[in-house]
């Protein structure tokens, strides 16, 4: 990884340890589902890598997540920084070309209808949290990975797999294998050219926590094995940009084909691009953060308030700030209101203004005819200023004590089962307004508790229906 400190985050159902140089960092041995974490200094020399899992039960996984520097998002360690051996980590070539490999992820509701988040993943296995696709997202949804796998060599490939629910495979557009619920992995055996780019897509869709996989057992071969991501691309344009390292041959199919590319310059712009959106957000940051302190200080020595109130005050704002630093979620405390506007503003700014440094170029490529290439930036531009999670509230509802995940993202919309809606924050109150069938609105306002972790959802008459609590990922 790029030098700075980095918190560690082990997400187990088991016991599990993390050794780092040989070094113990996290030693979470107890064989219970637990979260433990670490901040550490990591700099871009290979260091070598342990995980160590105790299966007690039937099912069992491990999941290693990080927190990098200057960022308030917590995700999966990309295979960019993840090698087998130190040969390849040394490896320039091997590094360039995962830079370009993996499949493009999209991150829906349960009806596929809205996207709620992209990314690219390097492998097709992933573990997902209670409830919900990876971080942050909520339960009852979809994933589909979408891309072009290129085979390494040719002959029959059996294709496996498994999830907790429902997975789907196709290639070249043609249903390939499908699992459903918990059931024993499945395959089928499908004929593939070495060095010929298949259309891949899959669909994953859960309403509970698990894990799947698609892996592959090569020709000649017995053992099943993850598919690498140097065989899988997010689209054609990858395919050629890895092709000018000796690592990746040209699949003979496209080797007449014109490359499809950026140049030097554009990617540089790009790169201005997002350091500016990286310095804008740690200066907004720092204005949020500098604020609390403020406000903080004020609650100390503001004259004539009840030092129980006092106490609640300040442990309001520490709570808060503490929910900011770790997660990026924001403040609802009234006494930070301005202050989270200001920030809110500027953190959509910023991503406006690097859209538009993607979207020139996208245009530019476009009328040049570049297709793939304008296409491969539009999934990096979604990747790089798409909203973000700043909030998470569990709503209990009075009547019934049914529960619900509530997501607010940086957009203006929040995800709940029913679907997805807006929500609107001022220097007055805090709304989440709800549609239903025909055409029907009604909005709901939070009565936050004193310590601002809680509040009373109520209806626009006054009606008390639901308790709400602030939570994290």
């Amino acid at each position: 990884p790029k030098d700075g400190r980095y918190k560690l985050i082990l997400h187990s159902k088991d016991g599990a340890r993390l050794k780092i140089n040989n070094q113990t960092l996290i030693d979470n041995w107890r064989l219970k589902p637990e979260d433990a974490e670490v901040s550490v200094e990591l700099t871009q020399e290979p260091q070598p890598i342990e995980v160590h899992l105790a299966n007690s039960t039937l099912h069992s996984w491990v999941s290693l997540l990080w927190q990098p520097a200057g960022t308030a998002t917590i995700c999966h360690i990309p295979a960019t920084a993840l090698f087998p051996e130190l040969e390849s980590a040394q490896s320039k070539a091997t590094r360039s070309n995962l830079d370009r490999a993996g499949l493009v992820a999209e991150y829906f509701d349960k009806t596929f209808s809205r996207r709620l988040a992209t990314d690219r993943v390097y492998r097709i296995e992933e573990i997902w949290g209670p409830h919900s696709p990876r971080w942050g997202l909520p339960r009852d949804s979809g994933a589909r990975y979408t891309g072009i796998l290129v085979p390494p060599v040719s002959g029959p490939y059996k294709f496996v797999t498994a999830a907790r629910e429902h997975i789907r495979v196709w290639i070249d557009d043609k249903p390939t294998v499908e699992s459903k619920g918990i059931s024993p992995p499945q395959s089928a055996v499908k004929d593939l050219e070495a060095n010929k780019p298949y259309e891949i897509r899959v669909e994953v869709l859960t309403s509970n926590h698990g894990a799947h996989y698609v892996h592959w057992i090569p020709p000649g071969t017995t053992k099943e094995v993850s598919i690498p991501p140097e065989c899988l691309f997010p689209n054609k344009a990858a395919i050629r940009q890895a092709a000018t390292t000796p690592a990746v041959k040209t699949p003979p199919a496209m080797e007449k084909t014109a490359p499809s590319t950026i140049s030097a310059a554009e990617r540089e712009t790009i790169e201005r691009g997002l350091a500016k959106l990286q310095a804008d957000d740690e200066a907004a940051g720092k204005k949020l953060l500098k604020a609390f302190d403020e406000q903080i200080e004020k609650a100390r020595t503001a004259p004539k308030i009840p030092a129980d109130e006092r106490v609640v005050r300040i442990k309001s704002l520490e709570d808060e700030k503490a929910l900011f630093e770790k997660h990026g979620h924001i403040p609802f405390s009234l006494a930070m209101r301005t202050e989270t506007l200001k920030y809110l503003r500027e953190f959509t700014e910023a991503r406006t203004d690097t859209a538009k440094v993607y979207d020139r170029l996208i245009e530019s490529l476009t009328k040049r005819k570049n297709d793939d290439a304008a296409n491969l930036l539009r999934i990096e531009r979604d990747i790089a200023v798409g909203p973000k999670v700043i909030a998470m509230w569990k709503a209990t509802v009075l009547k019934d004590k049914s529960t619900d995940k509530w997501l607010l993202w940086s957009d203006g919309t929040f995800v709940a089962s029913p679907g997805t809606f807006p929500w609107k924050i001022d220097e007055r109150r805090f709304a989440l307004q709800w549609s239903g069938p025909p055409n029907n609105k009604w909005i709901d306002t939070f009565q936050l508790s004193p310590d601002c972790m809680k509040a009373d959802v109520c209806h626009e008459d006054g009606t008390h229906w639901a308790t709400a609590e602030r939570v994290t990922p």
